[in-house]
């Protein structure tokens, strides 16, 4: 198993909140207690991949124990609403 860098950068966390679900080499949703390895393939391309599929990439930057969000992620759709009391908005 490769040593973890940790060098994290904020195109990396982008890439990771944008593909936390699946394993971006094979597919493989993960599932509570699987490990998701962050890093960089040949090339630097982002990479979140499963531990079938972790050899490939080139550096790790690091892993995590995947676990469900604690809130419900909203879809790009949804609207959002923000309030504000009458003070802060005037």
């Amino acid at each position: 198993m490769q040593k973890m860098t940790l060098k994290h950068t904020k195109e990396l966390d982008i890439f990771f909140n944008e593909h936390r679900r699946n394993c971006t080499n094979c597919g493989k949703t993960f599932v509570e207690g699987d490990t998701a390895h962050l890093g960089y393939m040949k090339g630097r391309d982002a990479a979140l991949l499963c531990d079938d599929c972790a050899p490939m990439l080139e550096e790790t930057v690091v892993r995590y124990y995947w676990q469900e969000l604690e809130y419900e992620e909203p879809l790009p759709d949804d609207k959002l609403w923000r309030y504000m009391d009458l003070a802060k908005f005037v």
